[in-house]
């Protein structure tokens, strides 16, 4: 299981860095860049502090998920955190415009992430974090 758990937390990293800078234009037609006029509307936001929360939950996210990777505790509650409140504040960017091709790489994060939580908190795992005992 922790081999499972160490591969899905490197593959995550991987897939959130690839997803966060892909050059995403050859995702689009001439058609649908005039969709990205609508990038942002209505956002709480300025675009510069959108830009830069962002910076932030990439670093924090792959932070932790390193963390994860050597069982610290600081890390999972870090995990949880950033998973929660990244989740939290994408409604206040705006109007939100992926391809199915972003859609597809955030839908298959969203599951990794919560099997990693599920893993960390309900299986043996737990009490590695806990370093209670070994489970190797």
């Amino acid at each position: 299981m922790i081999r499972l758990y160490k591969t899905l937390v490197i593959s995550l990293i991987f897939l959130q860095l690839a997803w966060f800078f892909m050059p995403w234009g050859f995702a689009y037609d001439e058609h649908s860049i005039n969709a990205f006029y609508w990038l942002g509307y209505g956002s709480f936001f300025e675009t510069e502090t959108i830009t830069t929360m962002n910076y932030f939950v990439l670093t924090s996210y792959t932070l932790s998920c390193i963390g994860l990777l050597f069982f610290n505790i600081w890390a999972r509650r870090a995990y949880m955190l950033v998973v929660i409140l990244g989740g939290l504040i994408v409604p206040m960017y705006g109007m939100s415009v992926q391809s199915g091709y972003e859609d597809t790489m955030a839908y298959f994060m969203t599951l990794g992430d919560g099997i990693i939580i599920c893993l960390s908190y309900f299986t043996n795992l737990n009490l590695r974090f806990l370093n209670i005992a070994d489970t190797e």
